[in-house]
Order: structure tokens, then C-alpha cells, then sequence
């Protein structure tokens, strides 16, 4: 075996290694708590587990077409219908190990279009996906920070506007067509300004509202009553930290561990655990019903490569 390849199943070993104990941390600390877990007074309510999956639907059929709107200012236009199936099933390639389905599928399942489209648009997505998360993370900061430390001093201003307007410069067609020539790329023919890149961040922060409702009325679903500000930082943070993490599917590990941690103060040392076990319930359930769509258009579409 070549260096190279024991050196890639080295660190897909340690990654993986890295998700079971994660994963491992946070089902010991649901252990640990049993007998709070236990005095809880647990309730159930369908119609409100039922909305925040409702939600998380939404939010999920939404990101399709304002993918197919960025696609479509590079010159590459694709009906609603195969924008939507690729998105889908690309996404649930991000449990796939290296999160590289969740580019690569759109890049093979979009094959009238130039490769270097369709990968400058599904970067432009993630990258004001990010943003927004970021966003909103940085501007309900204050709410957790004084469970976590009530004598910190709140965070300026300037310190989100300063970030958001960095990510907004890094967006920008120029900005990267400079980025992609320095490194030998093709660079691609873009037809999108800051109005364009504004009213994209505005949906995504509207995306990233319902996303997080939907995981506040699932959770409130079982009884947890936590802050809706508070869920809007920490789940922004978490998922964050867990798309940066290319050895983690789907983030698993990561975001559960970080809102364990990040939710502790708030929820207390056994609730947070599971609170963090129920979103990560939620959120497949949510990804899931994008196959109802997907199997529909599957049959419409054909068998044919899209």
C-alpha cells in the first residue's frame, strides 16, 4: 500500500474514531442523568412535533430554488423540477463521510452544465448558508453568553457587522475570480452583484429562522422548554462546527457534542444531552422527507442521468 493511501485511511480511521467518541460522550452524559431524566415531567404533543418537522420541510424545499436562481446568473438555466431533484438527493449525500456528495452529486446530476458552474454556484450556497447561520448566531450572542458567564461585558456591535461585511467581500464575483486565477483556475462568467448577494442572505437568514423553529416546537414537543434566542445561537454555532468538520457525516458527533456542552448551562446536565439527541432526530426526519419529492420526480424524470 502506498504512503499516501495509509496516510487517507489514517485519518479516516482517526475521524471516524473522533465521531464514535463524540457520539459516545454525549449517550454517557444521557446516562449519567438518568434519575433527572427519570423526575422529569415528560409530556408529548404530536401536533407540535408535527409542525416543527412541517418546518424543517420548508425550509429544506426552499434551498433548492435559491440554488437554482444562483446557478441560473452564471448563464446556466435548469427546469424547477431537476433543480429540486438534484439539491435533494445531493443533500442526503452529506451523511456520506467527507461531505463531498453534497457538491459533487449536484455536479453530476446537472451534466448539461459546466462543471465550473455548477460547483462556483453550490459554493456561493454554502457560503451565504454560513453566513446567515453566522449571523444570527453572532446577533443572539448576548443570550447565551450570560448563562455561560453573567459578568462578560456584551459583544460590540461592530464585531458582527465587520464579519458579515468580510464574508460579503469574499462573496463577491471579482473578489473570487482574483482567488480562482492566483490558483491556475478556469473562472467562470457570473451575472450576480451585491444586490443579488443580499437578497440571497436575506432568504437564507429567513431559512435559517424556520430551521431553528422547527427544531424549538420539536423539542417543545417532549416538554423541553429552552429559550428559542438561546436554541438560535447555540444550534448556529454547532452546525458551524459541524460543516467544518469534514470527518463527521451529516455533522453527527460534532453537533450534538457542542450543543451538550453549549446547552448544559441553560437546560442543566441532563436534559441537554438529549435535547441535543431529539434535534439530531429532527433533522433526519426532515432530510428523510425529501425522498417523498425526489422518488415522485424519479419517476417523472426517468431513469436518465439529469
Amino acid at each position: 500500500m502506498a504512503p499516501s493511501q495509509r496516510a487517507r485511511r489514517g485519518w479516516r480511521l482517526l475521524g471516524q474514531l473522533l465521531v464514535l467518541g463524540l457520539v459516545a460522550f454525549v449517550v454517557y452524559r444521557v446516562v449519567q442523568h438518568l434519575d433527572t431524566l427519570r423526575q422529569y415531567p415528560w409530556q408529548f404533543s404530536p401536533l407540535l412535533a408535527l409542525a416543527g418537522l412541517s418546518l424543517l420541510a420548508l425550509a429544506n424545499s426552499v434551498m433548492p430554488f435559491v440554488w437554482r436562481d444562483i446557478l441560473s446568473r452564471t448563464g446556466q438555466w435548469i427546469p424547477a423540477d431537476r433543480a429540486y431533484y438534484a439539491w435533494a438527493l445531493s443533500r442526503l449525500g452529506r451523511y456520506i463521510p467527507g461531505k463531498v456528495w453534497v457538491v459533487l452529486g449536484r455536479v453530476y446530476l446537472v451534466p448539461e452544465g459546466r462543471r465550473g458552474l455548477v460547483l462556483w454556484s453550490v459554493t456561493v450556497e454554502m457560503g451565504l448558508d454560513l453566513m446567515a447561520g453566522l449571523a444570527w448566531g453572532l446577533a443572539t450572542l448576548p443570550t447565551l453568553t450570560r448563562a455561560w458567564f453573567p459578568g462578560l461585558p456584551p459583544v460590540p456591535r461592530w464585531v458582527p457587522l465587520g464579519i458579515l461585511l468580510a464574508f460579503f467581500l469574499m462573496l463577491h464575483p471579482s473578489v473570487v475570480r482574483w482567488a480562482l486565477r492566483r490558483v491556475g483556475r478556469d473562472v467562470p462568467e457570473v451575472r450576480w452583484d451585491y444586490r443579488h448577494l443580499f437578497v440571497w442572505f436575506l432568504i437564507f437568514l429567513s431559512i435559517w429562522a424556520l430551521r431553528v423553529l422547527g427544531h424549538y416546537l420539536f423539542l417543545r414537543s417532549f416538554g423541553l422548554h429552552l429559550p428559542y434566542r438561546t436554541l438560535l445561537t447555540a444550534f448556529a454555532l454547532a452546525w458551524i462546527l459541524g460543516l467544518l468538520a469534514p470527518f463527521a457525516p451529516g455533522g453527527l458527533g460534532v453537533r450534538e457534542g457542542v450543543l451538550t456542552v453549549v446547552l448544559e448551562p441553560v437546560l442543566g446536565p441532563g436534559l441537554a444531552p438529549l435535547a441535543a439527541l431529539i434535534t439530531r432526530v429532527a433533522a433526519t426526519l426532515g432530510d428523510l422527507f425529501l425522498l417523498v419529492p425526489v422518488a415522485v420526480l424519479h419517476r417523472r424524470l426517468g431513469r436518465r442521468r439529469l
